[in-house]
This record gives C-alpha cells, structure tokens and sequence, in this order.
C-alpha cells in the first residue's frame, strides 16, 4: 500500500515538475489556433448612414489643451520612462502611426499602459490634439493590448491606422448621438477587449491626475470625497466606456510580448499553473523536497 502511495507521489511531483518547466519557456503562437480572430472588414462612417454616420471632426479646445498639458506635466517621470521604454512620443503627436514594433513596446511598458488607460479613465473626449484623435490612439492599444496577448499579430501602422479611424468616427458618432456601428463585430470586439484592458488594470489616477502605477500603496488611494478625476465636467455628451479611476480589485499581471516580423510571442511565466498535494507525513514532504530538487 505505502509503495502504490509512493509511487502516486512521485508521478504526480513529475507532473508539478513538467508544468513548472513549461511556464518558463517562450510559446510561440505561430501556427496555433487563436482565441481572438484578427478584427476584418472594418466599416467605414458615411455621411447620412443609418448605421456608421460620418460626424464632422474637432480639435480639442483651448482649455482641454491645458489640461492634458497639466496631465503629462503631472505624469513627467512616467511619461519619460514610458518614452525609454517604446521609443514612442505619444503627446505632443509626432506624425508617426505606430507600427507592430511601436504598439508591442508601449504594451510591454508598465509605465505606457499606465499613461494610456489613464488616458481613457479620465474621460478624455474625443477631439482632434496636435493631428491625433488622443482618446481613439489610446483605446486602440488598449486593444491590442489583449489581442496581442491572444495570438493576433501586432499590427502594420495601416492596420493600426484604420482601427483607430473607425473607433475615432464611433467617437464622434456617439458624442453626437448618431449612428456609430454599434452592431458590427467590430465594435463588440473592440469595446470587449479594450473593457477587459481597462478592467483588469492596476491604475489608479489623483485629483491631480498623477497616475499610480501597479505597486501595493495605489490599494489603498481613495479620491478626495469619493469622486473620480476627469477631464470634463460631465459625461451628459458623451457615451463612451469609462471605468472607475482605480485599482481593479481582478487586477492580472500580463506576461510580456515580443513581435519580429509581425510574429507574437507570449511568455506565460506568470501565467504558470499551480499544484497543490497534500502531504500528511514529514518523509513525504522531504521526498517531494529532494525530487522537485531533480527538477
């Protein structure tokens, strides 16, 4: 009986032994079915459409200007880090589109994504600042920041181009209340990926709109007297998906991605299945010590 319950242990340490091993190592998702099918077919706004209205576009006022000014110079250090780690000048717009190599570094950035989904936390509008529709750039890699983790490539600066148009016009659309492809695949796609982004981040913004990062003191920041920072008074005009500037309580760690030639790499070390056996002897737990030592 003892050899039987031995010889169960000792398969079952090989087991914890193999998936430990396993979660170390680069997975390539080449060749592998997806769990996110690439967003196709992409609408485009027309005037009068009764399903994609085209709305005229605008630039950001004089007043939303100083205060995303006021948020960058509050976020200095991590826009700097953020900058480092991309190569990539978000704000002020450069004219350069990110490409697959662009969008994998400010998704792998803790310091971008936090600049980013602060971005869309605190209700930036939907308005045209320094040529670049801000709100629609960030949502889009918000996005990708979950697709990319799915097995869907990073994309060419014309893909990323043409997903952050479509969801600049959806902007402009809902602001305006009028049709906005609210019932395409594409707009249950996007608006579900970049939710889970928002949702499963660890950001938290100050009344002053400096960002915490994911670090256990951004826990315990409440806002003064309950109420969440914006850069406008009132979301009466708009209709966007707004999360709550705060510490997502389902908060994950992402495994880092990797692109060359367009070609995704997730490394799932802290995604690594956990074991738990139950030992109710002193020598067994010595055995599963030295043979988790052969590992």
């Amino acid at each position: 009986m003892r050899s039987s319950a031995l010889a169960l242990l000792v398969t079952a340490l090989g087991l914890v032994c193999t998936l430990v091993k396993g979660a170390d190592t680069k997975v390539s998702t080449t060749g592998q079915s997806r769990t996110l099918q690439e967003l196709k077919n992409i609408n485009k706004a027309a005037v009068g459409s009764k399903t994609f209205a085209l709305v005229d576009s605008y630039d950001c006022d004089s007043s939303m200007v100083t205060t995303v000014r006021k948020f960058f110079k509050a976020n200095d250090a991590t826009f700097d880090t953020c900058v480092a780690d991309s190569n990539y000048q978000l704000y002020p717009y450069t004219g350069i589109i990110p490409d697959a190599t662009i969008v994998t570094g400010l998704v792998n950035s803790n310091a971008c994504m936090g600049i980013i989904t602060a971005v869309v936390l605190l209700n930036m509008p939907p308005c045209i600042l320094d040529d670049l529709a801000m709100r629609a750039a960030c949502e889009t890699i918000l996005y990708y920041s979950v697709a990319l983790r799915h097995g869907v490539d990073a994309p060419t600066a014309a893909k990323f181009d043409e997903l952050m148009t479509w969801r600049r016009n959806v902007n402009f659309a809902k602001a305006a209340g009028k049709p906005y492809d609210g019932k395409s695949k594409t707009y249950s796609a996007f608006t579900k990926y970049m939710g889970k982004a928002i949702t499963t981040s660890k950001v938290t913004v100050m009344d002053n709109f400096t960002v915490i990062l994911d670090t256990e003191e951004a826990d315990s920041i409440e806002m003064k007297d309950g109420k969440q920072p914006s850069f406008v008074s009132t979301n009466s005009s708009m209709d966007f998906f707004v999360g709550r500037v705060s510490a997502a309580e389902n908060g994950v760690d992402d495994a880092p991605v990797t692109t060359a030639s367009k070609t995704v790499t997730t490394v799932h070390s802290s995604d690594a299945m956990t074991m738990t056996i139950p030992f109710t002897s002193l020598a067994m737990m010595v055995l599963a010590t030295t043979y988790t030592s052969w590992c």
